[in-house]
């Protein structure tokens, strides 16, 4: 994605602003991107069980992260 985003004749769209682009941990944060954070639980069944919800708003974002991620692929 990087490298379409880098050629304007690839034509690849930009997110309207206050839009972004799910990716996965290895990209970095951007003004069009969104990685999970690194340092919480991510994959939703790791919030599968008794007791297991998110507990910080980083785990939080990553599961609901994960979960739309689930949707698009």
């Amino acid at each position: 994605m990087q490298d379409a985003l880098g050629h304007a004749e690839y034509e690849f769209p930009w997110p309207p602003r206050g839009s972004y682009y799910l990716v996965d941990s290895g990209y970095a944060i951007g003004s069009a991107f969104l990685p999970p954070h690194k340092s919480a639980r991510y994959h939703a069944q790791e919030f599968r069980g008794v007791n297991r919800q998110p507990t910080t708003p980083q785990e939080l974002f990553n599961y609901r992260h994960s979960s739309l991620r689930m949707v698009i692929e």
